[in-house]
């Protein structure tokens, strides 16, 4: 190679890393200002950002409850909410849901997380963590249960750094619940799917909580449909919707809602709810403990039986724990 062929390619290798860097050094400024109501797509335009949308790796346990990245919860009335959503449906409304969620307008006892014990064969243990209920938006003390498609909540589990449950999870946690609600239907009809439906099905379901209740006080279960990971593309699986007189019992629970995925993952209607958990798990076998990835244990042959009715799944059957 001569002196000047040697100059054309030096220089078109600075011209190539500095315009990485900048592609780079401008989708961490978008990222650090939490500029993530675009979500997906943008943020898969990021060198290596799909998969570091939430950093936040525990290395020891003890460490995982409070390893998210949910922001800091910012002050807004369930009022406040209501009038934001007036008029508001479908794909505006999911995109409103995102803003608002990425904002920190949710209750803060949203990062209370609960453990909840996963046995593992004869003498092991996971523990998982849960959010305290399903994702609302408001205050602790004045809230808007807020159903959501599956692909918002699979998108705001990949900026918070946390993951849809399974339906086996869904089961375990509420064998752990302190608190067991019942579903609170209303007959079929295009209302559905409606804003005005989320605000009154709320208005029901809050009439089961105690008097004093604040969001995250207690982990609360039964109300709602779980939104749950889906190893098919393009639906929602749904699961849950407890009924009078539950039992206790181990196993699958007798919900109102068996698993199912009868609707395209656009579908959402007044009895869903996403209910989130830390993607991280710590695992205790053999007097250690470990932390792993909810991915991770659901892909393993030795811990998938504890954490799902199906297993082991594949990677790419693991959408929503990433």
């Amino acid at each position: 190679m001569n002196k000047y062929s040697f100059h054309i390619v030096f220089v078109f290798s600075i011209f190539v890393f500095s315009s990485l860097q900048s592609v780079a050094q401008n989708c961490d400024q978008e990222t650090q200002q939490n500029k993530l109501s675009k979500f997906s797509k943008e943020l898969n335009s990021c060198p290596d950002l799909a998969q570091q949308k939430c950093s936040v790796r525990p290395t020891q346990c003890g460490e995982v409850q409070q390893a998210t990245c949910l922001p800091k919860a910012q002050e807004k009335s369930a009022s406040e909410i209501k009038s934001l959503f007036k008029g508001l449906q479908g794909d505006a409304r999911e995109k409103e849901i995102k803003k608002l969620a990425v904002e920190g307008s949710f209750p803060e006892g949203l990062k209370k997380l609960k453990s909840v014990d996963v046995p593992l064969g004869k003498d092991g243990n996971i523990k998982i963590f849960v959010a305290p209920d399903y994702f609302a938006l408001g205050t602790n003390q004045d809230n808007l249960l807020m159903p959501m498609t599956n692909e918002t909540a699979q998108d705001l589990a990949d900026v918070w750094g946390m993951s849809l449950p399974s339906s086996k999870i869904v089961d375990q946690i509420y064998h752990s619940a302190d608190l067991q609600l019942k579903a609170s239907p209303f007959p079929p009809d295009h209302q559905m799917v409606s804003t005005d439906r989320y605000i009154e099905s709320d208005t029901k379901i809050k009439t089961q909580y105690p008097k004093s209740h604040s969001y995250g006080d207690r982990l609360i279960v039964g109300h709602k449909k779980d939104l749950i990971i889906a190893p098919e593309k393009g639906r929602v699986r749904i699961y849950g919707w407890a009924s009078s007189g539950m039992s206790r019992a181990k196993g699958r629970m007798p919900y109102i809602q068996p698993e199912s995925n009868a609707h395209d993952s656009k579908y959402v209607d007044y009895a869903h709810g996403a209910r989130f958990m830390n993607r991280w798990i710590e695992v205790q076998e053999n007097g250690q403990c470990k932390v792993i990835s909810f991915q991770e244990a659901l892909t393993d042959k030795r811990y998938c039986p504890s954490l799902s009715y199906t297993c082991p799944l594949s990677a790419e059957q693991t959408r929503g724990t990433r």
